[in-house]
């Protein structure tokens, strides 16, 4: 799985919020799963999980949030 370490009570969540986007069938046992960039699943997901690869992928999302686009908050930040 690649969200293999994860615990129960994360994988609810997070399988709360893939339900509350539209996808009314998952669940934290088989998924599928919406992770987000919030503070719960983000954590989660940094402390929890086995896989290297995702924690790079959601780690990378969360620092470079609002640097580009219409949410670009760079110069306000520099």
């Amino acid at each position: 799985k690649k969200i293999d370490g994860l615990p129960a009570t994360a994988l609810g969540l997070v399988a709360q919020t893939t339900v509350s986007k539209g996808h009314e069938n998952a669940t934290a046992e088989n998924g599928p799963w919406m992770i987000t960039l919030d503070a719960p699943s983000f954590i989660s997901i940094m402390q929890h999980t086995r896989n290297c690869a995702l924690h790079e992928e959601v780690y990378r999302a969360y620092i470079t949030r609002a640097s580009s686009g219409d949410l670009d908050n760079t110069p306000i930040i520099n």
